[in-house]
C-alpha cells in the first residue's frame, strides 16, 4: 500500500479542514490504496519548532512587509 503524507500547519481549521477533505476526497475515489496522513510537521518535530514556526507565522500576519521579503528570498533562487 502506497502512503500519502498531507503536511498542514495546524494555525486554525481553515488549514487542517481542507487538508482532511483532500484526504477523504483521495479515500473515496481510491478506497484501501493509500495510506493517508495529515500531519502538522511542528508538532511532529516537537515543541520548540512547533511554537518557532507558530511565532513565524504570527509575526508575518503582523508584518506582511516582512512576509513578502521572506518570501521574495525564497523564491529567488527559481
Amino acid at each position: 500500500m502506497k502512503s500519502l503524507l498531507i503536511p498542514v500547519m495546524d494555525a486554525g481549521s481553515g488549514h487542517r479542514r481542507p487538508a482532511e477533505a483532500v484526504a477523504e476526497a483521495v479515500e473515496r475515489r481510491h478506497p484501501g490504496r493509500f495510506r493517508i496522513e495529515v500531519v502538522d510537521p511542528g508538532a511532529e518535530m516537537g515543541l520548540l519548532a512547533d511554537r518557532f514556526l507558530k511565532w513565524t507565522w504570527d509575526f508575518a500576519l503582523g508584518h506582511p512587509c516582512w512576509a513578502h521579503v521572506g518570501y521574495g528570498l525564497v523564491q529567488a533562487p527559481w
